[in-house]
């Protein structure tokens, strides 16, 4: 039941997180690299919310865990920005 929701969220979510890892070699600011992890957070909020008041039932739960894999690619796109490395001045 969960794996379906995975591998159809690992999609966006390995898009995710390529974007963030772009972004952290093409520019040097923080606010730029975390962008695709708030676009993660607002996708998860309106599937969140299709999920669970617009469709409900099983389908709407299959929205709501595919929103938390979703979710948990955020988080890790935005322990990538702040725990990444900082870039040595040349």
């Amino acid at each position: 039941m969960f794996i379906k929701p995975l591998l159809i969220a690992s999609i966006p979510g390995i898009a995710l997180l390529l974007a963030t890892g772009i972004l952290r070699k093409v520019s040097d600011k923080t606010k730029l690299h975390i962008i695709p992890a708030i676009l993660g957070v607002l996708t998860t909020g309106i599937l969140g919310y299709i999920g669970l008041v617009e469709i409900r039932g099983f389908e709407g739960a299959a929205y709501a865990i595919l929103a938390m894999y979703i979710l948990i690619f955020s988080f890790v796109s935005v322990m990538m920005v702040v725990l990444g490395k900082p870039r040595l001045s040349q």
